[in-house]
C-alpha cells in the first residue's frame, strides 16, 4: 500500500512537471513571489492547525524575502494540484510552498516542500517539533529554515583560500574580505582579483550561478616575492648621492686641513680648525647614510 502511494505521488509529480513544461513562459520568472499553501496538521494536537497562518505573518518583514501570498488550497497530498499550479503560473510566482505536520516515533515533525517554478525542482525542509513548542515557536523555526534555504538557493557560496593568507579578495574592484574567505555573494559574472603587498596580483573572470558553491585555491607566488624595481632604483640613487657628497666633503676637509697646517700668524687658526672638523663630521655622516641606503638595496634584492 505504501509502495503504491509513493508511485502515485511520483507519477503525479511527473505529470505536474509536464504541465509546467507545456505552459508558455513569458519572459523570465521574477524571484519576488512565493505562493504559500496550507501546512496540514495530521496530528491530534489541535494547536498546530494554524501554523501556516502564523508563518504567513512572520514572513512579511524578512528583508529580501519573496512577497508572500497565502493560498490554503495550494496542496494535494505532497504535491500541488494542477489548479494551484496554473494559478502560480498566472501570478508569475517564483516558488510554491506547502507542508504537513505528522506524528513520528520521537515526536511530531513538520515537512515543508518548496517547488521552484523556474527549474521545476522540489526542495524539502524537515524539522522535529518538541511537544512543548508552541505554534509561534514552530513557525519561527520554519521561518529561520526558509531564510537559510532562500539564501542558499538565490545566493552563491564563495570560498577563496591563498598561500600565503591575508590577501585581499575583490569582485569587480570591490573588496569583500581577505583570505581565507567564505561568504555569500550575488550570482553573476565578475572579475575576481587577489591582492597582497609585494606579491603579483591575480585576476580571473568568474561566473556564479545561484545555489552553487565555488571554491578557489591560489598560490600567490612561486617561491619568490615580487621585486619593487622603482624602490631599489630610488635607494640606490640615494646611496650613490650620499657617497658622492661624502667624497666632496672629504676633499674639502683635506683642503682646509692643508690651509690649517700651512697657516702662519696672524691667520685665524680657530676658524680653520672648526671648518676642518665640520667637513670631517659631514663626510662621516654622508658616508654612513650612503652605506645605510645601500644596505636597504641589499635587503630588498638579496635577502627578500
Amino acid at each position: 500500500m505504501r509502495h503504491h502511494q509513493v508511485m502515485t505521488r511520483s507519477h503525479r509529480y511527473a505529470m505536474i512537471l509536464c504541465i509546467m513544461a507545456a505552459l508558455p513562459v513569458l519572459g523570465q520568472i521574477p524571484t519576488e513571489l512565493l505562493l504559500l499553501g496550507c501546512i496540514r496538521n495530521e496530528t491530534t494536537y489541535q494547536e498546530y492547525d494554524g501554523i501556516h497562518l502564523i508563518l504567513d505573518r512572520q514572513l512579511v518583514d524578512i528583508p529580501r524575502f519573496p512577497r508572500i501570498i497565502l493560498d490554503t488550497a495550494a496542496y494535494i497530498d505532497s504535491f500541488p494540484d494542477e489548479v494551484s499550479l496554473l494559478k502560480a503560473r498566472e501570478m508569475n510566482a517564483a516558488y510554491m510552498m506547502w507542508g504537513v505536520i505528522d506524528s513520528s516515533e520521537p515526536g511530531p515533525g513538520i515537512t515543508i516542500d518548496i517547488l521552484d517554478m523556474g527549474q521545476g525542482s522540489v526542495s524539502q525542509i524537515r524539522l522535529s517539533i518538541g511537544r512543548n513548542e508552541g505554534s509561534e515557536a514552530i513557525a519561527g523555526m520554519v521561518r529561520s529554515k526558509l531564510q537559510l534555504w532562500l539564501q542558499r538557493t538565490t545566493m552563491v557560496q564563495l570560498i577563496v583560500t591563498t598561500l600565503p593568507t591575508a590577501a585581499a579578495v575583490l569582485l569587480d574592484d570591490m573588496m569583500i574580505g581577505s583570505t581565507p574567505f567564505e561568504g555569500m555573494v550575488e550570482p553573476g559574472t565578475y572579475r575576481l582579483e587577489l591582492k597582497k603587498k609585494t606579491y603579483p596580483s591575480i585576476q580571473i573572470p568568474v561566473s556564479f550561478i545561484s545555489g552553487n558553491t565555488y571554491h578557489y585555491d591560489f598560490a600567490l607566488n612561486t617561491g619568490e616575492k615580487k621585486v619593487d624595481k622603482r624602490s631599489i632604483v630610488k635607494w640606490l640613487g640615494v646611496s650613490v648621492a650620499c657617497f658622492c657628497a661624502g667624497g666632496v666633503a672629504h676633499w674639502q676637509r683635506s683642503r682646509v686641513q692643508e690651509h690649517y697646517r700651512g697657516a702662519t700668524p696672524p691667520a685665524d687658526f680657530d676658524r680653520l680648525y672648526n671648518r676642518a672638523v665640520a667637513w670631517d663630521v659631514g663626510r662621516d655622516i654622508l658616508f654612513a647614510a650612503g652605506g645605510a641606503a645601500f644596505g636597504v638595496v641589499i635587503v630588498k634584492v638579496v635577502i627578500r
